[in-house]
């Protein structure tokens, strides 16, 4: 993972501590300056410090891969879309960033949203 802060000209090496795999998706944190979460082919991880460690996201999230993270901001919610496990939508709480240690971070679940074939050739949304 690399980042620039100047648009490209110079180039920094950051996530050293990643697991050796595919990195998917970055999402900085709208609310916390500092936080990304990283989605990679066998999990969440999330630095605290820009980059300079990392840990992974712990709780109901299985070891699958994440392909795309959005935050909903007026919802206090993160939307994680996975490779074979749906999408996992998770409530932060008051103190989401406090509970951040070395130990991982998780969130609350709220449902699980899963894509469900009909016979008339479109997708519905089903919550479990």
């Amino acid at each position: 993972v690399f980042v620039s802060e100047d648009y490209g000209t110079s180039w920094k090496q950051i996530c050293l501590d990643l697991p050796v795999e595919p990195v998917n998706v970055i999402k900085e944190d709208p609310k916390a300056e500092n936080v990304l979460y990283i989605g990679t082919d066998h999990g969440l991880y999330v630095s605290v410090d820009g980059g300079a460690s990392t840990m992974a996201w712990a709780g109901s999230l299985p070891r699958v891969a994440v392909h795309d993270i959005a935050i909903q901001e007026r919802e206090n919610e993160i939307v994680l879309g996975t490779h074979g496990r749906s999408i996992y939508i998770g409530s932060f709480n008051d103190k989401y960033i406090s509970g951040l240690n070395s130990e991982g971070f998780g969130f609350s679940r709220t449902k699980n949203v899963v894509f469900c074939y009909t016979e008339l050739d479109l997708f519905s949304q089903c919550i479990l």
